[in-house]
């Protein structure tokens, strides 16, 4: 008995002898993404861009829309980018408006220089969902999280995504009443594909 016990002290000495030389124990590896996520935030960027544009910055869609998130003026607006005051205020997106300082911190004072900028455009779009996401919250849109609705699952990136295409104001209606119809912006892109497609992303909100 006494020489098991003696034996075993002598392990556990050399073990702490090994400790005290640097042999560790591997960390632990991370804890797993929750449950069906896609993406991090800039992988969310890169998908919206893909799917508003193609990747090209220096697109211009046939209703006036811009770049890589095919920004309208009143996006631009809500980023504090851009500023349309009476008599130049249009409900078109003919761009004869101001630049703001926010826009002109980013090296941007025209549409044409938006359009050769994309990291401006980068830099836009988040602002823009800045605001974004304090109308998700204020119209009380992440009740809905976690619902299933129509077969989608509601997350916030696909809130924010949803919200990009057709404003906060439709998809709240949506959510609301869902058996009413599926809205769809001037193209046929419906709320649905948006909710769907931009699902399970990392958001900032």
């Amino acid at each position: 008995m006494a020489y098991g016990i003696l034996k075993i002290s002598a392990i556990v000495i050399g073990a702490a002898w090994l400790a005290g030389c640097g042999t560790t124990t591997p960390p632990p590896p991370p804890p797993p993404p929750p449950t069906g996520f896609v993406g991090d935030i800039d992988d969310f960027y890169d998908a919206l861009a893909q799917r508003e544009s193609g990747g090209n910055a220096a697109v211009e869609n046939t209703f006036g829309y811009l770049g890589l998130y095919q920004m309208g003026e009143p996006a631009m607006m809500d980023a504090a980018w851009y500023d349309e005051s009476p008599p130049a205020e249009t409900s078109r997106n003919d761009w004869i408006g101001d630049w703001l300082t926010r826009a002109q911190n980013n090296g941007v004072t025209s549409k044409a220089t938006y359009l050769s900028k994309p990291s401006a455009q980068d830099v836009a779009v988040r602002q823009f969902h800045d605001r974004v996401a304090a109308y998700i919250n204020a119209l009380d849109l992440l009740d809905y999280e976690g619902q299933v609705i129509n077969g989608i699952e509601i997350t916030k990136s696909g809130l924010l995504a949803a919200c990009h295409l057709l404003g906060c104001g439709t998809v709240r209606d949506y959510l609301e009443a869902p058996g009413s119809g599926t809205p769809a912006d001037a193209y046929g892109t419906t709320i649905e594909e948006y909710l769907s497609l931009f699902a399970n992303y990392e958001t900032v909100f």
